[in-house]
């Protein structure tokens, strides 16, 4: 059963990149500083809190990529958001935005933020061989948690749920699939 989300969740937003690169569509993770911070270390996508002047979750998205990434809020054409979730070890609700770049960006990764960015293709992402379990401890139980192995980086939690409902998305909805594939 899912966590209850507390009042006093963090309202977060991420941002899923999706660019042309090399003939294939692309996205950008990065793996945290190891700053001491509850997601120390961690591979995600740019994002962070929702903060008071930001007009809306999009806004949110937008304005951390730039300051964590470098890629500037006016590039990505935001498409549309995935399912919110809620991380309990950070009290975090997150948004994830999917939003295509018109060509692929010149990163800028904050150094206290970033120690550096993972670029993949989609198809390298979504293939079943990236794809498998690692055993985690989880609120005291051992439990067998989906994994990406991208890159010598493994992609989990919160964030790999993010990629497997995108994959799901594009797998499934083909106007979705046909709306990017107009940007090429």
């Amino acid at each position: 059963m899912p966590a209850a989300i507390p009042g006093n969740a963090r309202q977060c937003a991420v941002l899923i990149p999706l660019y042309m690169h090399k003939g294939q569509w692309h996205t950008a993770f990065m793996r945290r500083a190891e700053d001491g911070y509850t997601h120390s270390g961690q591979v995600s996508f740019a994002g962070g809190g929702r903060e008071p002047d930001d007009r809306d979750f999009t806004h949110t998205a937008l304005r951390e990529a730039e300051e964590e990434i470098g890629i500037p809020q006016q590039h990505p054409e935001p498409v549309g958001f995935l399912s919110h979730l809620y991380v309990p070890p950070s009290n975090s609700l997150i948004y994830p935005l999917i939003a295509a770049l018109p060509e692929r960006p010149t990163f800028k990764p904050a150094p206290k933020e970033v120690a550096y960015i993972i670029e993949t293709p989609l198809s390298t992402l979504f293939h079943p061989d990236t794809q498998s379990t690692a055993p985690m401890f989880l609120r005291n139980t051992h439990v067998d948690m989906p994994v990406f192995r991208v890159h010598d980086n493994i992609i989990w939690g919160a964030t790999a749920m993010i990629v497997r409902e995108l994959m799901e998305i594009m797998q499934e909805n083909q106007l979705f699939s046909q709306h990017l594939m107009q940007r090429k």
